[in-house]
């Protein structure tokens, strides 16, 4: 309760690394001096360390990232309005022309101050996400991780191969991103991009084309991405006021739910369509991804949401307190072979919740008998989402640490080898040696881009 929420971030992210990754920055003390309150002292004095540490590799990271996200929701919303007004077909071709050329004035405007002003891993987190390439090569790298059983495998193909992606995801997200943002534009480095004019033409005409195509059709759904941007504009600007303010973590969480579900009922008795928008707008997915989401959840009936909300949740359970009617009795009810012997709840059912609530059928009592449950649980997706976006420098750093850790692992395993090689296995040793060099030096060159070196 006397921390912000900066600070609560990085001392979790400390516990973390200190506890589940097992990473130490002291000796060990003597185990004959070996007492509860030395032992203690030590653990605190390795945090202290730990969480200078972050802190000191964090920098500004929340608020930059906080930037981008800003810059990117404007930017949608630019391309919205203007896909608004040319469906309304009223919009004369030099005005769509001039829309056009301000669009991707601000965009090309936006790149060249992200490159001149931003660490490098921005500018590829930005484009990425303008351009649709960040969640796809997430679920690439996870399709991929998953088709693959790790196998044991000798010391020298554990130098020389990386571990499996999927355990450092941002890692591996930035990594790709990186080769193919430069390979697909035409540059080498980031410094190439400094001075280079064509690869910044380029990736802006990447990201008109990529957005003047990814959005709805229709017009009402346009709409609905926009108000959906909006309401994840409120959620960013709530969490960044918190970073610098002392808060209560818990009851923070909890009003920044509420105002999620809120905002998400008042859609769903608008229109349950615009709603799937919505849900595509706010977990940045498409329409297919948001149907599985919602099986996932129990939603089956999409009509089942329509004017659905608390109040009429509340009034269901209320009514099944008062008639002592239960969910297996609605269960039993709805199997026509198993119905017979619950005539008199199933006219209290028909009655009160057909008639009067005006619900469509048994399946859509229990469903609302589950809403509470299954709004929570969308709603909870949706922060999380939005909160790993402004997490994902700090997501990188720990698994820097415990990618460093591995290595130094597997390190100590082969200088252990090496030590214990003869003379008529010098070649072993040699083999080694350079496994270590080449491993040393991917490591180099990822903590040179994610720590924003000077020599990218």
């Amino acid at each position: 309760q006397d921390a912000n929420f900066k600070d609560l971030l990085i001392a979790t992210a400390t516990i973390h690394i200190y506890h589940n990754l097992g990473l130490k920055v002291q000796n060990i003390i003597d185990s004959n001096k070996f007492t509860f309150d030395s032992t203690r002292k030590l653990e605190l004095s390795e945090k202290g360390i730990l969480i200078e540490e972050v802190g000191t590799l964090l920098k500004n990271s929340f608020s930059l990232e906080i930037s981008l996200l800003n810059k990117r929701i404007d930017l949608e919303n630019k391309f919205l309005s203007f896909l608004i007004e040319v469906r309304k077909l009223d919009l004369q071709e030099l005005q769509k022309e001039k829309m056009i050329k301000e669009i991707e004035s601000q965009i090309e405007q936006e790149l060249q101050e992200i490159i001149l002003n931003y660490p490098s891993f921005y500018f590829y987190d930005l484009i990425g996400d303008l351009i649709g390439l960040t969640n796809e090569t997430k679920k690439e790298i996870l399709d991929e991780s998953s088709a693959f059983k790790e196998i044991s495998v000798d010391i020298e193909k554990k130098l020389e191969l990386e571990e499996k992606e999927d355990k450092f995801i941002e890692l591996a997200t930035i990594d790709r991103m990186i080769n193919k943002i430069r390979m697909d534009f035409e540059f080498k480095s980031y410094k190439e991009l400094q001075i280079e004019a064509m690869p910044v033409r380029m990736i802006k005409r990447k990201v008109s084309d990529f957005n003047f195509e990814c959005f709805p059709i229709s017009i009402p759904g346009l709409k609905a991405f926009k108000e959906a941007n909006n309401i994840k504009k409120d959620l960013i600007k709530r969490i960044e006021e918190a970073l610098n303010e002392k808060i209560n973590y818990d009851q923070f969480e909890k009003n920044l739910l509420l105002f999620l579900k809120s905002e998400l009922i008042a859609k769903l008795k608008e229109n349950p369509n615009d709603f799937i928008y919505y849900l595509q707008c706010l977990n940045e997915s498409n329409f297919d991804e948001i149907i599985y989401l919602l099986n996932r959840y129990g939603v089956f009936n999409i009509l089942y949401l329509s004017n659905l909300d608390t109040e009429l949740s509340e009034e269901v359970k209320r009514n099944m307190i008062r008639y002592n009617i239960n969910k297996l009795d609605i269960v039993a009810i709805n199997d026509q072979k198993n119905n017979l012997g619950y005539t008199k709840k199933k006219q209290v059912i028909d009655k009160v919740f057909l008639s009067e609530l005006k619900l469509k059928s048994y399946s859509h009592i229990l469903f609302i008998l589950d809403f509470e449950d299954i709004i929570n649980k969308i709603v909870k997706d949706i922060f999380f989402y939005i909160l790993s976006k402004i997490l994902r420098q700090l997501s990188r750093i720990i698994e820097l640490y415990s990618k460093v850790s591995n290595d130094r692992s597997l390190y100590l395993l082969a200088l252990k080898k090496i030590v214990g090689t003869t003379d008529s296995e010098e070649w072993v040793k040699i083999k080694l040696e350079e496994l270590i060099i080449e491993r040393l030096k991917r490591r180099q060159e990822e903590l040179v881009i994610v720590l924003n070196a000077s020599n990218q």
